[in-house]
């Protein structure tokens, strides 16, 4: 039974760290936009496998949040990324970029929050791209910091007229892809083992809003693939999940089911990650652009280590884990 329940553990995301972002690459008078959040647990660069692979004279290797914490320090936390872009004649470029992290607050260290904004200008030159940044911020620590730098690229030559096309002159589109918003109601229960210490303690009957954003492409006569982004609030605990794979059959105009999996984040103090799955049916058309949605969903043996004072005991593991099972029933209004 031990051996059962180590492997079982194994296939667990463990200590995780999850980077979603979105990207939107031609949007009105030659602008893109980019954002991203990356949200991490306290074991990335402290763990012993980390020491041993992702660090070169003392320097992380890996994700640039790893140097912005005292040596050793095990903490989680969050970082923040708005980048707009301007594409002028000619191939000339702008971009201005804001950055925010934040280390966890249950730290012994004074961390404060980070930001840096930093201002990017190129163009092309006899075949290359050159341009010039310019960095300034404050880190961490509380101290601030500024940058110039110039720099070549050589794998950039385009003019970016492409970029910089407006609508009416861009090629017809043939595209199939569906945007949503979901809108609706959910309700479920939470499940939670932290050790043997302490009783499985499983309690339910939490209401929520339920909200999604989410895209879909058809692939087959009878068959979609999409992402999906949904948030629910269950006894104060925010839920956040992807749909990293979101797949839907349809019969007919009406009848569809769908199946998905990904990963979820319940925020219960400090945020606990696992895996996202589940079912659910759908009748299409319901009203114009709108259908109805019921869907079963299970976020299994959501994860985080204790580290919060009124955290319950652990044994040789810091693991505390939370099974999340909800029903939601919304519309998604199709744009």
């Amino acid at each position: 039974a031990r051996c059962a329940a180590r492997a079982v553990q194994s296939a667990r995301l463990g200590n995780a760290a999850v980077a979603v972002g979105i990207d939107l690459p031609l949007v009105p008078h030659g602008l893109d936009a980019t954002y991203e959040v990356t949200d991490w647990q306290d074991g990335w660069y402290v763990h012993h496998i980390y020491q041993d692979g992702l660090r070169n004279r003392g320097e992380d290797i890996g994700n640039w949040f790893g140097d912005w914490r005292i040596p050793g320090d095990g903490v989680g936390g969050q970082q923040h990324m708005l980048r707009l872009g301007w594409h002028r004649s000619a191939g000339r470029e702008l971009a201005l970029r804001y950055r925010t992290m934040t280390n966890a607050a249950y730290s012994s260290h004074d961390y404060r929050r980070a930001q840096e904004l930093t201002l990017d200008v190129s163009r092309p030159w006899r075949g290359v791209r050159i341009g010039a940044t310019v960095d300034a911020g404050r880190d961490v620590f509380g101290d601030d910091f500024a940058r110039l730098a110039g720099f070549v690229r050589f794998d950039d030559v385009d003019t970016g007229a492409g970029l910089a096309e407006t609508a009416g002159d861009a090629a017809p589109a043939t595209d199939t892809t569906d945007a949503f918003v979901d809108v609706g109601a959910s309700t479920g229960r939470i499940g939670f083992q932290s050790s043997a210490k302490v009783p499985d303690v499983t309690t339910g009957g939490y209401h929520s809003p339920h909200l999604g954003l989410g895209a879909r492409r058809v692939v087959s006569a009878h068959d979609d693939l999409g992402v999906r982004v949904e948030w629910d609030r269950f006894n104060g605990a925010s839920l956040l999940a992807l749909r990293a794979f979101d797949y839907r059959r349809r019969w007919g105009r009406h009848l569809a089911a769908s199946a998905f999996l990904g990963v979820a984040r319940l925020d219960t103090g400090l945020p606990a990650f696992g895996y996202y799955l589940g079912a659910g049916l759908q009748w299409r058309n319901a009203l114009a652009r709108t259908d109805l949605n019921v869907d079963v969903r299970h976020g299994d043996k959501l994860a985080r280590d204790a580290l919060l004072p009124g955290d319950p005991p652990t044994t040789a593991r810091p693991d505390m884990f939370y099974t999340l099972d909800s029903v939601a029933a919304y519309l998604s209004f199709h744009f």
